[in-house]
């Protein structure tokens, strides 16, 4: 898929009700890890993580990695710094702890997260060329006309289902609860907060322009720029602990 999040839709049926058997952060961790190696290395051709051995070499460690920076240094920021129809529906897991609850379930979350990299196994298998159901069923090795002009269908099955995958996040956002935002939780500049995030972004970007092993062609330019929105959107985090703003 085009678009990472999207992966989580196929979860989200998971997701809607409390099972102590299933961690809704490692589901949806694990449904978007294997592509978080092309952002996090700026590599877009970096697929060990989508290999059956990269669960365990490279796809579990980072989504525990990623876990506890959510839990514990992006989420709060978000619930600062996003708009408050979006941080209040964030505000509701305010409270809770994800330390304390890793310590006592990190075999659950271990086993999510491994569910969800299979998830994300699966959809790849319908929508990349060399994906299992691709060379299964022909009629996806096939070509469609896309505003005049010929698509591979699994490749138009890749913006089909980001689409679709989108969509249902949204609603399943909108649908989470909007208790009260009290006025101490919210930052007083949000708009300094997201500029500083793209200056810090674009800083990154132009360092790795130099390198000429990092642009490439076409939707690679989506994963380097997600990259350096992901590391930017951290270094200010940083910044603001370090100075205490």
């Amino acid at each position: 898929m085009p678009f990472t999040i999207s992966h989580i839709a196929i979860v989200l049926p998971l997701a809607c009700r409390q099972r102590s058997f299933l961690s809704v952060t490692g589901l949806m961790i694990g449904a978007m890890v294997p592509d978080f190696f092309y952002f996090v290395l700026f590599d877009p051709y970096f697929d060990d993580g989508h290999e059956w051995w990269g669960i365990f070499a490279y796809d579990l460690p980072l989504a525990l990695l990623l876990a506890f920076l959510y839990h514990e240094v992006a989420k709060p920021a978000l619930i600062r710094y996003l708009p408050a129809w979006a941080a209040a529906r964030l505000h509701y897991f305010r409270y809770f702890h994800w330390g304390s609850y890793f310590r006592k379930n990190y075999g659950v979350v271990i086993l999510s997260v491994i569910a969800g990299t299979l998830t994300h196994f699966f959809l790849d298998a319908f929508t990349h060329g060399n994906g299992y159901f691709v060379q299964l069923f022909s009629f996806l090795q096939g070509e469609v006309m896309v505003l005049g002009a010929p698509m591979e269908t699994w490749y138009l099955m890749q913006y089909l289902t980001s689409a679709a995958g989108l969509l249902l996040l949204s609603w399943f956002f909108l649908q989470l609860p909007r208790p009260f935002l009290p006025q101490e939780v919210q930052g007083r500049h949000k708009p300094v907060f997201w500029l500083l995030m793209i200056v810090a972004a674009s800083a990154i970007l132009l360092f790795y322009r130099q390198q000429p092993h990092v642009f490439r062609k076409s939707m690679d330019y989506l994963a380097i720029v997600m990259g350096a929105l992901f590391y930017g959107f951290f270094a200010v985090v940083l910044g603001q602990k370090l100075t205490r703003l």
